[in-house]
């Protein structure tokens, strides 16, 4: 940038200075003559101190650029740390099939909207058995290929639409639910009841997605009925598809969690009862999941066990969930196999017309070791020392102690 003054602004502000708007008026005689000459003098000599500093002015602006080409030029820094301070290129293409999209990939987001959109179709169409049949060859595939990556695509779009369904048939449960239809006949059913009619003000997009499923399917109850059982046999085959992959312990926590949907089941149809209850089974016979999550699941769906027909599971998967509560029982503290058992008697008790899932040997069981225990403490009061830790609950032979 040039800093140097034009020859035109400098004559312009000496013409400024020099204006006779400076000047008195002449008059006649010395004086004025004397006076004028004078001040063309003071004018000639502060044009003369404005032209210094300008000149100034313009010479530090150039010593200035000069100093920091010197400075720049002789502490620049080396080439390494100019490398290092560069910024990181940008990522790479990504291969093949790899959308670069937060990690996603062109086949897990095919395979996630191909299972959103059976889950939305109606069970009458003729397309939902075609799209149905196509996920179920692409879900094989993926496990027959061998690879690692495509059996991780498979789980986590299954995971994805498991809790989408799960959410969706909470949503069809609770609209199903009227006010005050509660077994026990308390009071929180009439709680239920208004918080089911403030939800329909903020309904959530899956919810919304449900109920224009329910009004596809039919009209009334019966309509919104027909469609909570096709999302309750959609939760059971996509459950089925994440066992098979590797990943139920992503349906065991979605299922363990969905606390509105156990808690409507108490009051639903006995024929959606019946597919919830093929859910719960399924899930509590599989052995992954972790010994929390399972736990969480069994306490969350363990009184619609007791309330529903066990006619929905055959006889040989009904044993397996006996098994399978015995065993998840087995794992917990003292004090929590307490409240599961307390749990199963009050809900055994209340329902008049199922039998199963007979815990009675393992309460019995774990009386046993309760009394054998509070012998042993009662006997090591007596001795003075402590009293024993660690004791499990004991086999369902060890009743008779």
């Amino acid at each position: 940038m040039d800093y140097l003054p034009s020859m035109a602004s400098l004559s312009g502000l000496y013409l400024y200075l020099l204006s006779s708007r400076h000047l008195p008026a002449t008059s006649p005689g010395g004086a004025a003559t004397e006076k004028s000459r004078s001040f063309h003098l003071l004018a000639l000599l502060r044009g003369c101190l404005l032209l210094v500093f300008h000149a100034l002015f313009f010479l530090l602006l150039r010593f200035h650029s000069l100093y920091r080409v010197i400075v720049c030029h002789n502490f620049s820094p080396p080439p390494s740390i100019l490398q290092a301070e560069r910024p990181p290129p940008p990522p790479a293409a990504p291969p093949l099939g790899l959308s670069g999209d937060e990690g996603s990939t062109y086949a897990g987001r095919a395979l996630s909207h191909l299972l959103t959109v059976v889950t939305r179709i109606p069970a009458n169409s003729r397309k939902y058995e075609l799209l149905r049949g196509l996920a179920d060859r692409l879900l094989e595939e993926n496990l027959l290929c061998g690879s690692a990556a495509a059996a991780a695509i498979g789980g986590a779009a299954l995971a994805h639409a498991f809790s989408r369904t799960t959410r969706r048939l909470e949503a069809a449960a609770a609209r199903l639910q009227g006010p005050g239809r509660r077994p026990d006949g308390s009071m929180e059913g009439i709680l239920t009841g208004v918080r089911s009619r403030l939800r329909r003000w903020v309904d959530r997009p899956e919810e919304k997605a449900s109920a224009a499923t329910a009004a596809a399917a039919g009209d009334g109850d019966d309509g919104a009925e027909d469609a909570a059982e096709k999302l309750a046999a959609e939760a059971l085959w996509l459950a089925e598809k994440m066992a098979a992959c590797g990943a139920t312990g992503e349906a065991v926590a979605a299922w363990g969690a969905a606390t509105g949907l156990a808690r409507a089941s108490l009051s639903s149809s006995p024929r959606l009862q019946a597919a919830l209850v093929r859910i719960s089974a399924f899930l509590l016979r599989q052995d992954d999941g972790g010994e929390v999550g399972r736990m969480d699941m069994a306490a969350m769906w363990l009184p619609l066990l007791c309330r529903a027909s066990p006619a929905a599971v055959g006889g040989g998967e009904r044993a397996g969930v006996v098994a399978a509560l015995e065993g998840i029982i087995a794992g917990l503290s003292w004090g929590q196999q307490e409240e599961m058992l307390s749990l199963w008697l009050h809900h055994f008790a209340s329902s008049p017309h199922s039998d199963w899932p007979d815990l009675q040997p393992c309460y019995a069981s774990w009386y046993a070791a309760s009394r054998k225990l509070l012998l042993l403490h009662e006997e090591t009061l007596q001795k003075g020392s402590t009293t024993p830790e660690g004791i499990r609950l004991l086999p369902a032979d060890a009743s008779s102690t």
